[in-house]
């Protein structure tokens, strides 16, 4: 994952301010960063980006990453899984790295906002497109990677974490008619944040931000398709499998090492076993001490890890945790991590 931020605003932004929303997300991008500054339309707008590197590792892949003539700037969190077969249609354009971050930059300037149709990944990012005041923010169909935002009068600030914007000193205000919704499911669901003013980009939207008229708009690009018609049994068992054999070897693609956290349920068990297939890859899994438990394989993920390792012969890395794991020092942690509230125990083990 990487972290990106960015401010649009009337006034000059302070960059120490902004480097600080930036720093704020670090462990997002441990291996490299980049920040921008641009005047555009009477506006400051500032970009920054901190890179965890997938694809690519030199410091060719550095973002904000921007096209031949400097007129289009981007910032990505996230992968574009099919960026090959895209970047094999976009031979006039001159590419300096091996990124899919310059895919998307390229891919804007043939189809405009109509390339979010072409991308199979998951990502947040934005786009500035400087001959035409425009800013763009968008995130993918299933709202896989995180995107929050901030709008008051002459501001607009977005981040991948909340935190990032709470750093840009906004007032901190708790959304109280939330408050009973959260109780009830264990999360917020929709835009709204148990922060006020601060919303979630939904899932399969962008926002598009014209910077000389100020005009500001939320369009979906994307909602689940209505199926109608009902495949045979047979036929939907091959489908499913050809899907997933597909999904699995397009998440595989790293210029790095690949993990998989392994459980023992049926989703990561069949991952598991379609990654034994194509690539050599560490497996992880909780392992909880014996002596806190009271059967061996109920609610034990090692118990189920260990039985499909020896079958399929895994490298199996089992993390082994025990009661005093849950201090009010990690506790804080996972919290600080999490960032947006859900209140799901499995956080502390992940």
């Amino acid at each position: 994952m990487c972290g990106i931020v960015g401010v649009v605003s009337d006034r000059k932004v302070e960059r120490r301010k902004f480097r600080k929303m930036l720093d704020i997300i670090s462990h997002r991008g441990p291996d490299d960063e980049g920040i921008e500054y641009f005047r555009v339309a009477n506006k400051q707008v500032s970009l920054g980006h901190k890179r965890l590197s997938i694809i690519d590792l030199s410091t060719k892949g550095r973002e904000p990453m921007t096209n031949e003539d400097g007129s289009i700037w981007i910032i990505l969190n996230g992968e574009i899984y099919n960026y090959m077969s895209l970047k094999q249609k976009l031979g006039r354009h001159r590419f300096r790295s091996g990124t899919d971050t310059e895919v998307l930059v390229h891919l804007y300037e043939e189809k405009g906002t109509d390339l979010l149709q072409d991308l199979n990944g998951m990502f947040s990012f934005a786009l500035l497109d400087l001959r035409k005041s425009e800013l763009y923010v968008c995130r993918d169909r299933l709202g896989i990677k995180p995107m929050y935002y901030y709008r008051s009068r002459g501001e607009f600030i977005f981040a991948s974490e909340i935190k990032s914007i709470l750093a840009a000193g906004i007032k901190r205000e708790l959304n109280y008619e939330l408050l009973s919704c959260f109780f009830h499911l264990n999360y917020i669901p929709g835009q709204e944040t148990l922060l006020k003013g601060v919303k979630r980009l939904p899932p399969g939207n962008y926002i598009k931000f014209d910077l000389k008229s100020d005009y500001f708009s939320i369009d979906r690009y994307w909602d689940l398709p209505i199926i109608e018609d009902y495949l045979p049994f047979e036929e939907a068992k091959n489908g499913i499998y050809g899907i997933l054999q597909d999904s699995v070897e397009k998440r595989l693609m790293a210029d790095g090492p690949v993990g998989n956290l392994l459980s023992g349920g049926l989703d990561s068990s069949i991952i598991a076993y379609l990654i034994r297939e194509r690539r050599e890859v560490k497996h992880y899994c909780i392992k909880k001490r014996k002596s806190d438990i009271v059967e061996e394989g109920v609610s034990d993920d090692y118990y189920y890890a260990r039985k499909l390792s020896n079958i399929y012969d895994l490298d199996l890395n089992p993390i082994e945790i025990g009661p005093d794991l849950l201090t009010e020092r990690l506790l804080k942690k996972v919290i600080w991590y999490q960032d947006d509230i859900i209140a799901d125990p499995a956080l502390i083990t992940t």
